[in-house]
């Protein structure tokens, strides 16, 4: 009898030193100190993260949640999204690769306008577009020579790396992809920054693309209104460090002889062409 109560002695303290242990080991998860990141100074939107940039602090483990980056593979070398302080711990909101950075986090919007103008799916990269490409604008229109009275339709590259701020539909609503065209690696997410947010409107996806937005400033804003009331505006898509080329455009005489020359219609500098019309 003796001997069976030392046993049931040794099982309950047992059963207790494991409950105290499990309660310690649980404690001790959730506040034992652990590593993670933080800037070791401050940086600007767009900056390169390097090592130099980074320092390592123990906090207590419940403290972290997912939204903590913690594989430095995953920060080192990429770049900022916004603003960030000295101490502030490194977050995935904050950090991103520089194909994927949102182009209009680097502008000083204060300084800049948001213009619509009409466009066709088919001029518009089939509708495989969306807030955050970079564009260029072609404007299309056909212009009277004033000395020969000759006609010409003529197209030509007017504004390059313009940001598209959204797509709409004819009703204004978000203009959802129909395209099944895979993206380019320019493309870019919509995001908030600089204190204003592109919001998604609810949207059945039933409308056609009609306009979209883009970001300029006043002077390019001026132009792009002139410009879509005289003709029409096309968008030919950039990829990802796409180098700008210059040129005097392509001129169509009549819409039947071709005129692919160094002269530019809009300067006044209008093609000499001998006239032979095709058979």
């Amino acid at each position: 009898m003796k001997r069976k109560r030392i046993m049931i002695i040794v099982i309950e303290l047992v059963l207790l030193i494991g409950v105290l242990y499990g309660v310690y080991a649980y404690t001790n998860s959730q506040i034992g100190p652990t590593k993670v990141f933080v800037f070791n100074q401050p940086m600007k939107t767009g900056d390169v993260i390097t090592k130099d940039k980074l320092a390592v602090v123990e906090i207590p483990a419940r403290a972290i949640n997912k939204n903590f980056l913690r594989d430095k593979d995953l920060i080192l070398n990429k770049v900022v999204t916004t603003e960030v302080s000295k101490g502030q711990f490194v977050m995935t909101d904050f950090v991103t690769s520089q194909e994927d950075l949102n182009p209009m986090k680097l502008m000083d919007l204060s300084k800049m306008r948001k213009v619509s103008f009409p466009v066709e799916m088919e001029r518009a990269l089939a509708g495989n577009i969306k807030s955050g490409d970079v564009v260029d604008l072609v404007y299309i229109a056909t212009v009277d020579n004033p000395d020969t009275g000759q006609q010409f339709v003529y197209s030509k590259i007017f504004m390059k790396d313009v940001v598209i701020w959204s797509v709409n539909t004819e009703d204004g609503y978000d203009y959802v992809q129909k395209s099944n065209v895979s993206e380019d690696d320019f493309s870019l997410n919509a995001e908030s920054f600089k204190g204003e947010e592109v919001t998604s409107m609810d949207n059945s996806g039933d409308g056609d693309l009609a306009s979209v937005t883009v970001v300029v400033t006043g002077p390019q804003a001026e132009e792009i209104i002139a410009r879509s009331y005289s003709g029409d505006i096309q968008i030919i898509g950039r990829f990802s460090g796409a180098e700008n080329v210059d040129s005097t455009g392509y001129n169509i005489f009549d819409s039947i002889d071709v005129f692919a020359g160094n002269k530019d219609p809009e300067s006044g500098d209008f093609p000499e062409i001998e006239l032979e019309n095709l058979e």
